[in-house]
């Protein structure tokens, strides 16, 4: 079962929380904010329901699915020690390949994207060769 869509109408409503950092069709993304109080409260005792209700958000309009992917989210975030971070923070290039401590460090990240993107245009290559779009070496 995925996640439901949700209409301009449901949009609208979660546009004008000030816990909701972005919102599309199919995804919602909640401020750091957010996530501390949630976890904070739901660390307490208090349903993910009953959270919701008391910060202002219909748990109907998000859907089981969504509920269950915030709790999970803010339990992971509050465990981790590291903090709560808004989506934005989270899938930022230096979130997601971690910040280079060192200059070995970052030429050695720097050194393994080359390499990645040779092989990527070595594919390219191949695949136009293939289709006679590209002359033979």
């Amino acid at each position: 079962m995925g996640v439901s869509t949700l209409s301009f109408e449901q949009i609208e409503l979660l546009k004008s929380s000030p816990y909701v950092a972005s919102v599309t069709v199919r995804q919602v993304s909640f401020t750091a904010e957010f996530k501390q109080r949630f976890y904070e409260e739901y660390t307490k005792g208090k349903s993910p329901k009953e959270i919701l209700r008391e910060m202002g958000i219909n748990p109907e309009t998000l859907g089981e699915s969504r509920i269950v992917s915030i709790r999970m989210h803010a339990v992971q975030q509050g465990k981790s020690g590291h903090g709560f971070t808004d989506r934005k923070v989270q899938w930022s290039p230096s979130a997601i390949y971690g910040r280079a401590k060192t200059t070995e460090e970052k030429l050695a990240r720097l050194e393994h994207e080359l390499a990645y993107t040779r092989q990527e245009l070595e594919f390219v290559e191949k695949s136009y060769r293939q289709i006679d779009m590209l002359p033979p070496e």
